[in-house]
């Protein structure tokens, strides 16, 4: 059932309101879950899609509010204000954390993105914005970045005692390896002297 409001809320919406939409479909099915728990009877009714649960909790929903409202214990309003639009768009995206390299680049989505900004950031955070728009931010600020089309060609440089031809060390005549390496023997028939 969840499924289906929720692919129905889909359907209707467009790219911008997809998460509206969504969030829309799991609090009508979250308030049919509550409902089946706290009254057993109501799983019963056969509500498909989003247009029968809004007809169905406005009928009911006034019951269900007479029978377990509260009063509340201040009338202060204690709800925030909505954020502006800018911090909904940051609030509203995907977010990934990328680790910066060397030479201030991240990958993302196969496709590397050359950081214009020296940073001493290890770690950026990639949103991307409902509108369809990246953003690569650290601490909240925005770092300005462009696209890297082809990958560079890696410079290779060898060391220069890499390429020399190692000898084969040879030790002198008077090197301790080339004296006899086993201790002389003694004799078992001269005993040993102790002083």
């Amino acid at each position: 059932m969840k499924e289906n409001i929720i692919a129905e809320g889909a359907k209707k919406s467009n790219r911008v309101n997809d998460v509206l939409a969504w969030k829309m479909a799991l609090k009508v099915h979250d308030v049919l879950a509550l409902l089946g728990q706290r009254c057993p009877g109501t799983h019963h009714l056969g509500i498909k899609n989003t247009l029968e649960a809004n007809e169905f909790l406005m009928t009911y929903l006034p019951k269900y509010n007479r029978r377990f409202k509260k009063e509340a214990a201040s009338e202060a309003n204690l709800h925030r204000s909505a954020p502006h639009s800018r911090e909904l768009d940051r609030i509203l995206c995907i977010k990934e954390e990328r680790t910066v390299k060397n030479d201030f680049t991240i990958s993302h989505n196969s496709t590397l993105y050359q950081i214009e900004q020296a940073t001493r950031a290890n770690k950026v955070m990639v949103e991307e914005r409902l509108d369809g728009t990246l953003h690569i931010t650290y601490k909240g600020q925005d770092l300005g970045y462009r696209i890297i089309t082809t990958k560079p060609a890696k410079v290779t440089t060898e060391s220069p005692l890499l390429q020399q031809e190692r000898k084969a060390w040879i030790p002198p005549a008077d090197h301790p390896w080339r004296k006899n390496p086993k201790p002389k023997r003694r004799n078992r028939e001269q005993p040993i002297t102790v002083p």
